[in-house]
């Protein structure tokens, strides 16, 4: 059983600037303990997220994968990023699209639909990577090398978008 954790109130404040008045904080990290990430129920009913990086190498790659990368995929199939703050390391989010496929209860034919959808956004991250690598700042940067492998590892966190598969939602 993890620990849970505490949004910093420097954070928080700095995410109710953006996002309107914020009525609940949900600690929706992962289980490992550099894993920050909180969710935010705002009082419109929205959900937010906030994540909060172990590194200021790790904000930095999140953060350039969320303004270069993620966009290639479109808004209905990643979390968009609405702001981040270096001295905090904090990323601010949209809630992913979908439902997470763990706990389904997925068919074989569903599974493979699973993954012959990660298939396709794999190949969109490759060729948005590919482009993104492509311009002269980011040329050689090593996050272009690490997107199809991250990507790939996260699998099991994955969000099932196809409506044929869920009836909606949306996951951290």
């Amino acid at each position: 059983m993890r620990q849970t954790k505490t949004l910093p109130a420097a954070v928080q404040d700095w995410a109710d600037q953006h996002t309107g008045r914020i009525v609940a904080v949900r600690d929706a990290s992962h289980d490992w303990h550099r894993s920050r990430i909180w969710a935010l129920e705002l009082a419109d009913g929205a959900r937010r997220y906030v994540k909060v990086s172990p590194s200021v190498t790790l904000f930095t790659h999140k953060t350039r994968a969320y303004r270069g990368v993620v966009p290639a995929l479109g808004h209905d199939r990643a979390p968009q990023l609405l702001d981040s703050r270096a001295d905090e390391l904090a990323l601010l989010l949209t809630a992913a699209p979908g439902t997470p496929v763990p706990g389904l209860g997925l068919s074989s034919a569903q599974w493979r639909a699973v993954h012959a959808q990660a298939g396709r956004l794999c190949t969109r991250l490759h060729e948005a990577s590919e482009e993104w690598e492509g311009k002269p700042y980011n040329r050689g940067h090593p996050f272009t090398r690490e997107v199809p492998r991250n990507f790939a590892a996260g699998a099991r966190y994955a969000n099932v978008i196809a409506p044929e598969l869920t009836g909606g939602g949306e996951a951290s």
